[in-house]
């Protein structure tokens, strides 16, 4: 979140979420008082290290598995909220595997690390507590997305290759072959860097 305090989620334990936060830029952590519940194979995944992201307000991340779901953290109130999207899930290797914030509206990318040019379900638009569908989907199975202001583009990266979208996710388009599984931007918010 800053150069002192951040956040970290782990597989869940006895049932319950592992989130840590450090204060004291990563010199410390504790477990959160409050994590929330997983369900029955619900799974984070690793790939792209865009899972979870902190905002001023509080913490997202997005699951996937026999479930998926986005679980929304507030800092204030310290109480958690959970929705079930309509990405594609129910298998151990289906679900979401990044997500990104543009204004008020959560991107998050996924699909089947199986499958990987099935575009099915493999990206979806959650505004409020609304989802939507984009008009066009990325180009297959994506395991990392990242907002570029300065521009007001959006990638995503998958092994199949990379799309972007200036409409704030509705449509997609295919920009690269090359395989990548992870993407994030310069701290100046200036360079785009992937990897894979």
């Amino acid at each position: 979140l800053d150069r002192k305090r951040g956040y970290v989620i782990g597989d869940p334990v006895n049932g319950n979420w592992m989130i840590l936060e450090t204060l004291d830029g990563g010199e410390s952590w504790k477990a959160l008082s409050n994590s929330p519940q997983a369900d029955s194979g619900e799974a984070a995944f690793a790939a792209s290290a865009s899972s979870l992201i902190a905002t001023k307000g509080g913490l997202i991340f997005g699951t996937g598995g026999s479930v998926s779901n986005l679980h929304f953290y507030d800092f204030e109130s310290k109480t958690w909220e959970k929705v079930k999207t309509p990405i594609l899930q129910g298998e151990s290797s289906q679900g979401i595997f990044a997500i990104t914030q543009v204004n008020e509206k959560v991107i998050a990318v996924g699909g089947d690390y199986t499958k990987l040019d099935q575009r099915e379900r493999s990206a979806v638009l959650l505004k409020g507590r609304v989802f939507e569908s984009p008009e066009i989907l990325p180009s297959g199975f994506r395991s990392g997305v990242v907002f570029y202001e300065d521009k007001n583009q959006l990638v995503a990266v998958g092994p199949s290759g990379s799309d972007f979208s200036l409409d704030q996710g509705m449509t997609w388009t295919n920009f690269s072959s090359i395989g990548y599984h992870a993407v994030k931007i310069s701290p100046k918010r200036k360079t785009i860097w992937a990897s894979g």
